[in-house]
Formats: C-alpha cells, structure tokens, sequence
C-alpha cells in the first residue's frame, strides 16, 4: 500500500471524516431521526441534489387553484 496509493486518496478521506462529524453533530442536535434527515438534507445535500428550500405550505388553505 505504499506509493501506489491515488493522490487524491487523503483528501477523499478527510472530506469523508468532515462529513461524517457533521453528520454526528446533527445527530446530537437533532429531536428525532426525520429532524436529522431534515438537517443533513438541508446542510449537507447529496453532490447533485438540489437544495430544499424553506417555504411555509399549508395543505389544508391550498384549495388547488394556484395562483
């Protein structure tokens, strides 16, 4: 495993070690398992994956006419 090893190799695995401390940091804050879903989907996306974004929706005032 000497210097056959991808150069990227380090870096790939601290971008893994920052990711999965945030994820146990959210797991910490976190109320339940879809509050910490909620959050890592929100802080840290899936690579391609568009964001959430934050809206009030009322289901039960939406009488499906739009706007």
């Amino acid at each position: 495993m000497g210097g056959d090893q991808h150069p990227a190799a380090g870096t790939d695995r601290n971008r893994l070690k920052e990711h999965l401390g945030a994820a146990v940091a959210y797991m910490t804050v976190s109320r339940d398992y879809p509050d910490f879903i909620e959050k890592l989907d929100r802080f840290r996306p899936r690579y391609g994956e568009q964001y959430q974004l934050p809206f009030d929706y009322y289901p039960e005032h939406d009488d499906g006419k739009g706007l």
